[in-house]
């Protein structure tokens, strides 16, 4: 927990979570274990992240917002409140979140919009197969190169 960090009243944290410069968490939050919160990026009131979800920087949650398991929050995102973001889904950078979301989806856009599902054991937050396998390729290039 960085020291420029804010924790409200009644916080409940679980294990191995991260907070960055900036983050605030506001009163009556629940955060499991293994969660991020990026620089200045502030959850609401009474907001409950499940395990190994994240808020990217600059994301400002409104309250009642409910983060699924695995569910990743973009650079810039803002959420209305009172918002369910399932398990597995991903919000794209510079959304607009005005109404919840299921799970394993992919929306983006102002006001946001599911543009498609997620494959399950599909590479995170990839933008495409062809480019996770380009960059894989280009991981194991450099390691092999490098001896590792």
């Amino acid at each position: 927990m960085h020291p420029k960090s804010i924790l409200g009243k009644d916080v409940l944290l679980g294990c191995g979570n991260v907070f960055m410069p900036g983050a605030i968490v506001n009163a009556n939050c629940t955060i499991h274990d293994f969660c991020i919160i990026n620089t200045n990026s502030s959850l609401g009131h009474d907001g409950l992240m499940e395990s190994y979800s994240s808020l990217a920087p600059s994301v400002c949650c409104g309250g009642n917002l409910y983060l699924g398991q695995f569910s990743a929050v973009s650079l810039g995102v803002n959420i209305i409140n009172g918002i369910e973001i399932g398990r597995h889904s991903v919000i794209g950078a510079g959304s607009l979140v005005v109404e919840s979301f299921g799970d394993n989806i992919v929306a983006y856009g102002s006001p946001a919009k599911i543009i498609r599902k997620r494959i399950i054991g599909e590479p995170y937050l990839s933008t495409s197969k062809k480019q996770s396998l380009s960059s894989l390729r280009n991981l194991q290039e450099l390691r092999s190169n490098l001896s590792i």
